[in-house]
């Protein structure tokens, strides 16, 4: 057990719900973000191609929308 000295509320720091998360598949690869109306703001890549890793279109916080 971790104990944390905050003057912040522990519900500002551990929220009582996380955001809902959502994966996108995109040709075997999958994008996994939180929906928004700018569409998929991205959190992470999941793909044994390491060519998403370095496309920045995919890089984490870009919208994605498809």
């Amino acid at each position: 057990m971790t104990v944390i000295h905050s003057i912040v509320p522990a519900n500002q720091i551990f929220p009582a719900e996380p955001p809902k998360t959502e994966l996108v598949n995109l040709n075997g690869s999958f994008l996994e973000g939180i929906r928004s109306k700018d569409g998929l703001q991205i959190s992470r890549v999941i793909s044994t191609d390491p060519a998403m890793y370095l496309n920045e279109k995919y890089a984490p916080g870009q919208s994605y929308r498809g």
